[in-house]
């Protein structure tokens, strides 16, 4: 039963970073190339992609979630599974042509953002919780 549970959530997790991305996509699409005209904005294979990266990332958020192994330990795999997929199902497809020094620069980059947001949002979260147990009192 709590395997069923788990791929549920597996499963629910991935279809709201679907639709999250793919909408950010379109938005981010539409102003760039600043057409109203949806039929040409992005392609399909785009959103073929989305939906393998979106079930890493999934996976990736579970594992982050267990508490069974150290917060350091969680936070490396949770890391190397957004990396992993990221490259795999988004950056790649998207520049075949690209050199290896681009890739790189994107890597750094995508690394960047990833440790950034990371902290800043265990930082925002330890705050909260830390007010909840105030106010609890």
């Amino acid at each position: 039963m709590k395997t069923l549970q788990g791929i549920k959530k597996w499963l629910a997790d991935a279809c709201i970073y679907y639709t999250v991305t793919s909408l950010a996509i379109i938005l981010l699409n539409l102003l760039l190339q600043n057409k109203i005209d949806m039929s040409v904005t992005v392609r399909v294979s785009s959103f073929l992609l989305l939906l393998p990266a979106s079930l890493c990332l999934s996976a990736g958020g579970l594992l982050l979630a267990n508490q069974k192994l150290s917060f350091p330990l969680r936070a490396i795999l949770h890391y190397g599974i957004t990396l992993i997929s990221f490259l795999l199902f988004l950056w790649l497809p998207a520049s075949a042509g690209a050199r290896g020094s681009a890739t790189l620069i994107i890597l750094v980059i995508v690394t960047a953002l990833y440790w950034l947001i990371f902290f800043s949002v265990h930082l925002i979260r330890g705050r909260v919780m830390r007010l909840w147990e105030e106010t609890k009192d």
